[in-house]
């Protein structure tokens, strides 16, 4: 059965960051423990809230500093991550399109626009990759272990260079 947009269903704009943050006691506790399964409601699904401004990662600090246990300090530790990626973005803005370190760019990739295709299209045969890019394609949204799992997939087994996945919409 493939996946429509009605059956994620997370919330939008302002409201919609609220209504997330409503959530955020009641499930925080287990987030250690829930976040790197897929199949469980583990995250936030705050991504898009924080990317779009409906909510600011101040209050996403607050929250988790003022909440004890160990979900509470993984989930301060992911928020962390995520502000030095941006911090790297943003002191080295050329890591849109060359590799962080200089060397890795020599790198060369077999870049088969079928695998590539197949890949976008979740045909490639692997079922976990294929139900990931199902659910991006069918909901705009991806689990971030399904991400790192496919973003892997794509370079290290496919042989198609990362920056072709910026493309995918030249391919949908």
């Amino acid at each position: 059965m493939r996946s429509t947009l009605r059956e994620l269903r997370l919330p939008t704009g302002a409201s919609g960051g609220r209504a997330r943050l409503r959530s955020f006691p009641s499930r925080i506790g287990e987030y250690h423990e829930r976040r790197d399964y897929p199949a469980l409601k583990g995250p936030f699904y705050l991504s898009v809230h924080l990317r779009f401004g409906t909510v600011w990662i101040r209050e996403l600090v607050a929250g988790a500093s003022s909440t004890d246990g160990p979900g509470a300090r993984t989930w301060l530790l992911e928020l962390i991550w995520r502000e030095f990626y941006f911090m790297i973005l943003h002191h080295h803005p050329r890591v849109v399109t060359h590799a962080f370190r200089a060397q890795f760019d020599g790198i060369r990739f077999s870049n088969r626009e079928d695998w590539y295709r197949a890949w976008c299209e979740g045909s490639t045969g692997y079922p976990l990759v294929d139900a990931a890019m199902r659910q991006i394609n069918g909901t705009g949204y991806m689990h971030n272990r399904l991400r790192m799992v496919t973003a892997s997939f794509l370079m290290k087994d496919l042989g198609v260079d990362w920056r072709w996945a910026s493309a995918i919409s030249r391919i949908i």
